[in-house]
């Protein structure tokens, strides 16, 4: 079994509040777990109205498809809102559990 660790730090160009920045998470983290069946929580910067980290993890038997889930979550995340800038990301596999 692999796991993968992912974190993604976001700027919302249009967020103007943290009520704002708060329903894309909600929102983009709801759509995430229910087609990728990942765990994601916000991980930083939870009192900053334009910044959201998250942090992603995925359980599976393949480093390929592991990689092919976050590029589409990339690229999800991309296409969900038109003022999103990805700014940095991180990976992390660990292999052998």
């Amino acid at each position: 079994m692999n796991v993968l660790v992912f974190k993604i730090k976001i700027k919302l160009n249009d967020s103007r509040s943290l009520k704002n920045k708060r329903q894309f998470v909600k929102s983009i983290s709801a759509i995430m777990q229910k087609k990728f069946n990942v765990s994601i929580a916000e991980v930083e910067n939870q009192d900053l109205w334009q910044l959201a980290t998250l942090g992603i993890s995925i359980t599976g038997n393949s480093v390929y498809h592991l990689r092919s889930q976050i590029f589409n979550i990339v690229k999800l995340i991309e296409e969900s809102k038109e003022n999103i800038s990805i700014i940095d990301s991180q990976e992390e596999i660990l292999t052998g559990f």
